[in-house]
C-alpha cells in the first residue's frame, strides 16, 4: 500500500511541476533533444517591515543543483545578510520557500 500512495504522491508533484512551467512559462533547454527538461523561471518573493527587506529565491546554481537564497537587509543602514541552503528537488525547494514565507508573515513583513 505505502508503494502505491509513494507513486500518487510522485503523480501529484509532476501534476504540480507542470502547472508550475505552464504559468510561468518555462522554456525548454533544447527541443530536439531526447533528455530535454524544463528550465523554470527563478522564483522569488520579496518582503518588507517598517525597518527591515526579506528575500526568498528559489534557482539552480551553476552546478546545476537546486538552491534556496534568503536575504535580508535594515532599510536605514548597510547592515545586510545572505543564506544559500542546497535542496534535493524543485519540489522540496518550493516547500522551503512557502514555510519560510509563512514566517515572515508571521512576523509582520508584507510581500513586496
Amino acid at each position: 500500500m505505502q508503494h502505491g500512495a509513494s507513486a500518487l504522491h510522485a503523480l501529484r508533484v509532476d501534476r504540480l511541476a507542470e502547472k508550475f512551467f505552464q504559468e510561468t512559462n518555462a522554456q525548454m533547454i533544447d527541443p530536439t533533444d531526447s533528455v530535454t527538461r524544463f528550465i523554470p523561471h527563478p522564483v522569488r518573493l520579496d518582503f518588507v517591515s517598517a525597518t527591515r527587506t526579506y528575500s526568498i529565491a528559489l534557482d539552480r546554481d551553476l552546478f546545476d543543483q537546486w538552491t534556496v537564497t534568503r536575504s535580508w537587509a535594515r532599510k536605514e543602514n548597510n547592515l545586510r545578510g545572505k543564506r544559500i541552503t542546497h535542496v534535493d528537488s524543485f519540489e522540496a525547494g518550493m516547500a522551503m520557500v512557502q514555510a519560510i514565507a509563512r514566517v515572515r508573515e508571521k512576523r509582520g513583513y508584507q510581500p513586496a
